[in-house]
């Protein structure tokens, strides 16, 4: 059985303080520590032409991320796709309440390593990047506006399929993007 090493990244935002990892975040950690050392073995991720839909929730330190992304397979360890991810949360400025929310549309190309480590097709072991565009939105009344820009991360991940059509995902990145640390979900092959 083979041992994988998850290096997760640490994100921060220079507005924000930098904050302790969650209760959220270290269940993740455990959960794909757990996943990659009982599965042992790895990944045949989309053929060429495939594509796939993946829809989850994810961890972070301000709401809790939702997700829904798209994946099309360019060859046997290449993917490009896309996601929208929306989170929205609540924050005590000065004695006053204020609902605030973020939205990100991205794109990501991530590398599947099955045929690199002649792994078995039932987990898609993988690593990438993300480009897109965030929407930060602030309450009425909060001293900023709201704020749009460019979010650039990195992620690593797998999923286990359970079926050819059905899979778990599990993923961590880092990054300046809406979904947080971390993600876990559901991937149904189209």
């Amino acid at each position: 059985m083979k041992l994988i090493v998850v290096f997760t990244n640490v994100v921060y935002d220079c507005n924000l303080k930098l904050e302790k990892i969650t209760t959220m975040k270290k269940l993740l950690l455990t959960m794909t520590i757990g996943m990659f050392s009982i599965l042992g073995q790895a990944q045949y991720a989309l053929s060429p032409g495939d594509n796939q839909l993946n829809v989850g929730v994810g961890a972070s330190g301000y709401g809790i991320p939702i997700y829904l992304g798209f994946d099309h397979g360019f060859d046997e360890s290449i993917s490009f796709g896309a996601q929208v991810a929306w989170r929205g949360y609540s924050r005590n400025y000065f004695g006053e309440n204020y609902r605030n929310s973020i939205t990100n549309f991205s794109v990501n190309a991530n590398y599947h390593f099955g045929s690199l480590l002649e792994l078995s097709e039932e987990i898609d072991l993988y690593g990438g990047a993300n480009i897109g565009v965030f929407i930060w939105s602030y309450g009425s009344g909060y001293y900023e506006a709201g704020r749009t820009g460019l979010g650039i991360g990195l992620q690593i991940g797998g999923r286990y399929y359970l079926n050819d059509k059905f899979a778990l995902n599990l993923e961590f990145g880092g990054g300046y993007n809406a979904i947080g640390d971390g993600k876990v979900g559901i991937s149904v092959r189209l």
